[in-house]
């Protein structure tokens, strides 16, 4: 999987606010600083219309998804 977002100003608030959760807890959630349950990330899946996976959220492995890469921190 190669997933390369690349987030408009305002987008990852957006998201956190559609989801119920602070945007500093889904930037977290999306670089493995902490995880998320399966119901949280069915709701990141659905709400960013696909772009991230329930898999990259549940499996985040840094070789297989550079979202989620600690380079370029």
């Amino acid at each position: 999987m190669n997933i390369q977002l690349k987030w408009k100003r305002g987008e990852k608030a957006k998201l956190a606010r559609a989801i119920g959760i602070s945007r500093s807890h889904l930037t977290d959630i999306l670089h493995a600083r902490k995880s998320a349950g399966r119901v949280l990330a069915v709701k990141i899946e659905r709400a960013s219309l696909g772009r991230i996976t329930r898999l990259d959220v549940l499996y985040p492995r840094e070789s297989l998804n550079p979202l989620l890469s600690k380079k370029g921190r």
